[in-house]
This record gives C-alpha cells, structure tokens and sequence, in this order.
C-alpha cells in the first residue's frame, strides 16, 4: 500500500516547520493511510488487472468492477465456458467508456453466462488527487487534534467538540471528510 500522504506533504499543507510531535504525527498519518484504503476500498496506486467475469444480463453494456479504468490490453469473450476465449477488437468489436468504466459491446451484446468476458488492463492513480489529498490533510489534523473525542478538560477548562457527523450518534467520518471519500469508495 503506497503513502497516499506523508508527514512532508502534511507539514507543508500545514506550514508546520518544527519536528517536535513529528513521531505522533508519523503514527497517525500511517493510520489514517491505511484507515482511508481499507474504506475506500482501493489500492490507490496503478495496478494491473486480468480477469475473467460473470455476465447474467444480455446487454451491450458491460460495467467493470474497477475505477478508474487507466487502460484495457485486451477484451475476450466466449459463449460457453468450455470454449476458448476469442479476443475482440477495439473500436471495432467494443469501445471503452472512461467516464463510467464500461465496455460497449459494437454490433451486439455481451454473452451471458459464468467466465464469458476476459478484460486486461490497469487502474488507479497516478498520483493522489487533489480533493482526496485534502480530505486526508483535515483527517490527519482531526486525530491530530483529537476533534474525535467530544469533550476533553485540561486545567479546569472544557472544550466541546461537535458531534463527527449530523447523525444523532454517529461515530463516523466527519460530514465533509465522508463526502469526497464517499466519491473514492469501492463498492
């Protein structure tokens, strides 16, 4: 799993110049990295796929389960399982639609049955981008800052934090952290 943000990236975003709480820093930024992959549910690095699928809905619009699509090598099809694949051609045979990750089937429509599509190619990021960056920067300064715990008292004064989120009794992400990892989640 690649650092989606380090502690240099962290401290210029916060123009933080001094080393003192650098190894607290260090641990929470190596949770916060992986709290936000296991979420997300994605890699968030370029990482090469070769699959073959399951089709059970006539249709000549094929989904993949992968985002965002960087490249696709090669589509085959068969129409039974016991067959060979036959590879198509692009633009002829199929076209890929990069704004929804889906294959459109030219002339025709996906076979239907188990193991009937073999797709090969990549997907993730190049690089972390930017709205998540930030997201992770704020996620970072909440643990940092221990905006999770609701009340803290420290010499004889209280400071209050709101609740995480809108939800009555909700310990989950807060509202505008959860919004742009929601865009990210791999579902």
């Amino acid at each position: 799993m690649p650092d989606l943000i380090t502690i240099d990236i962290y401290k210029q975003a916060k123009a933080i110049q001094s080393e003192k709480d650098d190894d607290r820093l260090e641990f929470i930024i190596t949770g916060v990295n992986q709290l936000v992959s296991t979420y997300c549910g994605s890699p968030f690095e370029e990482t090469d796929f070769n699959r073959s699928f399951n089709n059970f809905y006539p249709s000549t619009i094929f989904l993949l389960p992968y985002s965002p699509i960087l490249e696709i090598t090669s589509v085959s099809e068969r129409f039974e399982i016991t067959e060979e694949f036959t590879e198509l051609i692009v633009d002829e045979d199929y076209v890929l639609d990069k704004d929804i990750d889906a294959l459109h089937r030219v002339g025709g429509t996906w076979p239907t049955g188990l193991s009937v599509i073999n797709v090969q190619g990549s997907y993730g990021y190049s690089s972390v981008p930017s709205d998540l960056m930030l997201a992770l920067v704020d996620l970072v300064t909440y643990y940092f800052k221990e905006e999770n715990k609701v009340s803290m008292s420290m010499q004889g004064a209280t400071i209050s934090n709101n609740a995480s989120s809108t939800k009555s009794g909700s310990i989950d992400f807060p509202d505008h952290i959860k919004r742009v990892l929601d865009l990210y989640r791999q579902v």
